[in-house]
């Protein structure tokens, strides 16, 4: 007969196991919780802002899987900004770095709540919070204050081109939204080019379907003598370094962005 006394040893040991389990793997939500919370003690330790910043935060998010937790997210309760880095995708990506770079060497940079309010700059015109203000376009940026500026014009070849942003042939890339013009930049993919990125530069790889500038973009990291693109790669399905020069779309041009100053 079954007994209601104290659980047997090898119930024990099986209670034990799974206690354990609980403990090595965290629920998602803190994962989520602790990824942000560690990205912003990183960013702690940077003592300002700037290039070498940029790849050394960026350095800190490879691995991290690509996706795109959209706007369901866990979001900041005062901004309404989705805080997750659970995965990202390739502008996601650059918007943590861009957010933490703002906060580098401020006493503030490693609470997760000035990481959102950066985040709600870099990522909305005017900080506000709706649809119509994203910046949905790697050139949106440009617009943007003192963010980042057009480098595209120092290098060699490089020519001036107008884009006209989110007006397909027969559609629009982002519904909801009117077309409008950018002046960018066009560097040619050519060995002047990899000779005088730098590091810490934001790239795109250009785009040649009307109503867009880019198809992907990256940071440039200079490692053992190759320009390499750390990005967060659909391919890979993570964030990885890869060279530059061996990435399908560079034979098609790219835009250099910098940070100001």
């Amino acid at each position: 007969m079954c007994s209601a006394s104290a659980p047997s040893h090898a119930r024990m040991g099986m209670l034990l196991f799974l206690s354990l389990l609980l403990h090595a793997f965290p629920s998602q939500a803190d994962t989520r919780e602790s990824r942000v919370t560690a990205f912003a003690k990183q960013a702690a330790t940077c003592q300002s802002p700037g290039p070498a910043t940029l790849v050394q935060l960026g350095r800190g998010l490879l691995g991290t899987p690509y996706g795109s937790v959209g706007e369901q997210g866990p979001k900041d309760e005062a901004t309404g900004v989705v805080m997750s880095l659970a995965e990202v995708d390739c502008m996601v990506y650059l918007e943590w770095l861009l957010a933490a770079n703002s906060l580098a060497g401020r006493p503030q940079a490693g609470r997760s709540d000035s990481l959102a309010q950066a985040l709600l700059r870099v990522r909305f015109r005017h900080q506000r919070k709706n649809w119509a203000e994203r910046h949905h376009f790697f050139s949106d940026w440009l617009d943007s204050g003192p963010l980042l500026r057009d480098a595209g014009s120092t290098f060699t070849g490089a020519k001036q081109r107008t884009v006209n942003l989110n007006c397909g042939d027969r559609k629009r890339w982002v519904k909801g939204l009117p077309c409008r013009e950018q002046a960018v930049w066009w560097v040619p993919p050519a060995a002047s080019t990899l000779d005088s990125l730098r590091d810490g530069d934001l790239i795109g790889l250009w785009a040649q379907k009307p109503g867009l500038d880019v198809t992907h973009v990256g940071l440039i990291v200079r490692e053992k003598g190759r320009v390499m693109l750390m990005n967060a790669s659909s391919r890979a399905m993570k964030v990885r370094l890869e060279p530059l020069d061996e990435h399908p779309a560079w034979k098609k041009g790219i835009l250099v962005f910098r940070t100001q100053g």
